[in-house]
This record gives structure tokens, C-alpha cells and sequence, in this order.
């Protein structure tokens, strides 16, 4: 999982996966996904490990062309959605694009300090170097 292993600071754990066949509550043919690990990535604020536990669970339909894929007309809010099926279908891709859609798109820790952050008083406001040319 190559796009996984990106966001990755540290070496990526395996992660379980139970993959199920079965009808969709529209009564068509269907996958069920579930998948359990843990990911290290950083966080947005402090830049440092954050862990994070992804258990994301989805349903497809299996659809027999693109077309019929997007003119199936489930809820984007669903936990279903359409697929195109064929012989050659790529799951281990499907898993992957599920566990980054898990991912908090701007993930932090709940207190931490941001990187670089200092008291208001440490440093001169730029507008008072201004204000001295001004007067000068």
C-alpha cells in the first residue's frame, strides 16, 4: 500500500481485513469490507507521531461497466456505494483507498503545542520596526 506507507512516519503494521460477499440491502451482488490496524502519522500542529487506530467498514455493488458503476444512484452517505466488478479486480487498491479515507484529512493531537510557538511578547511586531522608520 504504497499511497498508505506515504503518510506513514513510521514502518506500517499489517492490517486485518475481512472481505465478505454478499447482497447489498438493494439485493445486488456486493462486497463488504472491514479493516482493523493502527497507522503513525504526523501531526498537522506539533509535527510529531500521532497514532491512530483506522477501523473503517464499507459495502460495494459490484456493477458490470463504469456506466451502470455511477447511474446506480446510491447516497454518497451511505456506507454503500457502486463499483465496477471484473476478473481482475484490484482489492488490496479498494482496501488502500479506504484506510485513507479514514484518515483525519488535518490530523492532530488533542493538546500539543504547535511547532515554533512562542509568547506574544517574545519578539518585536513587525509594525513597531515600521513605525521607527516612519518617525526616522
Amino acid at each position: 500500500m504504497p499511497r498508505l506507507a506515504e503518510l506513514a512516519v513510521t514502518p506500517l503494521q499489517p492490517f486485518e481485513a475481512r472481505v465478505a460477499g454478499l447482497r447489498s440491502p438493494r439485493g445486488k451482488i456486493g462486497l463488504e469490507v472491514r479493516l482493523s490496524g493502527r497507522i503513525t502519522v504526523a501531526c498537522q500542529r506539533c509535527l510529531q507521531g500521532l497514532d491512530l487506530a483506522l477501523q473503517p467498514r464499507a459495502g460495494f455493488e459490484l456493477e458490470h461497466s463504469e456506466a451502470q458503476a455511477d447511474a446506480a444512484g446510491l447516497d454518497e452517505d451511505e456506507v454503500w456505494d457502486a463499483v465496477m466488478g471484473s476478473d481482475r479486480f484490484d482489492l488490496i487498491a479498494l482496501c488502500e483507498d479506504e484506510l485513507l479515507l479514514a484518515i483525519p484529512y488535518a490530523p492532530m493531537h488533542e493538546a500539543c503545542e504547535p511547532v515554533g510557538a512562542t509568547e506574544a511578547g517574545d519578539r518585536a511586531s513587525p509594525f513597531a520596526a515600521l513605525e521607527k522608520l516612519k518617525r526616522g
